[in-house]
This record gives C-alpha cells, structure tokens and sequence, in this order.
C-alpha cells in the first residue's frame, strides 16, 4: 500500500505541467534572474541596412570685385574674378533592424501548435463528410424501400373502380 501511494506521489510530482507552472513562478519571483535568463536564450538580433547615399555638391559663388587703386598719376583697375568654392557633402544612410528572437520564437510555436490543430479538425471533418455521405447513401436506399412497399401496396389493394362496381352489384342482388 505504501509502495502504491509513493508511486502515486511521483507520478503527481512529475507532471509537466506543474514543473512549468513552478518554473513561472519562480521566474516571476525573481524578474532579473527572468530577464537575464530570456536575454541569454534569445539574444536580439540587429540588422544593418545601408540605403541609398546622397551625395550633396554646394557652391558659394561671390561677386565680381573691381579695385581701383591710384599710383601718381597712374589708374589701375583690376578686375578679380569671383571666387568659388566647391563643397561635396556624402551623406550615408544607414538603418538598423533590431529583431525580438524571443517574440519570434513563441510566435513560431503558436503558429505550430495551430497548425496541428488545423490538421486533426481537418481529418475530424473529412472523417465526418464520409460518414454524411454514406448515411445519405442509407437513407436514400431507405427512402427508396419504403416507397416501393407502398407502391406494392397500392397496386395490390382493389382500385375505385372495381370497388364502385362491387357495391353495385351487391346492390343490385339485395335490390
């Protein structure tokens, strides 16, 4: 008796489903050993992208300059022409992708388990769409034996006719 309720006490003890439901409350106990636990299994996952760069080409462009400058009886006027100065900007653009590992993971397992739930109420409806049809199948034949009986029936009892002739005739013998 003994040796049955410790058998009973392991197998309670070992059910799946308790040890998950201890492990989540431990975990939730304890939400930065959780954290790290989560981080550590399913590590984020960056992606780089680089778009397309744009390059930027800038002119400054200054007015014409004219000096004038007076030696003794001497004019000299000089003419500069206008400066310009070429800046060239490459900007690149970059795009970084940051994947929840963990998000992705129970989504998975979420669209698993639906999938086999998709399949076995699939095979239950195609187990019973062949069950319909052969009880369709049984009714009509059913259907088709009742009406024969009473088409049998029918044909085998006298018609009006013969009946309204038989009255006469009893009639005719009382009359």
């Amino acid at each position: 008796m003994r040796f049955l309720f410790l058998i009973f006490v392991f197998l309670i003890g070992c059910s799946s489903e308790k040890q998950i439901q201890r492990a989540k409350n431990r975990l939730s106990a304890n939400p930065l050993e959780a954290a790290a636990f989560c981080s550590a299994s399913f590590p984020n996952k960056e992606t780089i992208i680089y778009r397309d760069s744009l390059t930027l080409d800038t002119i400054y462009l200054e007015l014409e300059r004219v000096d004038t400058l007076i030696e003794n009886d001497t004019v000299r006027i000089i003419t500069t022409s206008p400066a310009k100065v070429i800046t060239k900007t490459l900007v690149k653009y970059k795009e970084v992708q940051i994947e929840n590992t963990a998000k992705i993971e129970e989504q998975r397992q979420l669209l698993i388990k639906c999938e086999g739930r998709y399949d076995a109420l699939q095979k239950k409806f195609e187990k019973s769409e062949e069950q319909r049809k052969a009880w369709r199948k049984k009714f009509y034949w059913i259907i088709f034996v009742i009406l024969g009986f009473a088409v049998g029936y029918v044909l085998k009892q006298p018609t009006l006719s013969t009946i309204l002739k038989k009255t006469i005739k009893n009639l005719k013998k009382r009359g």
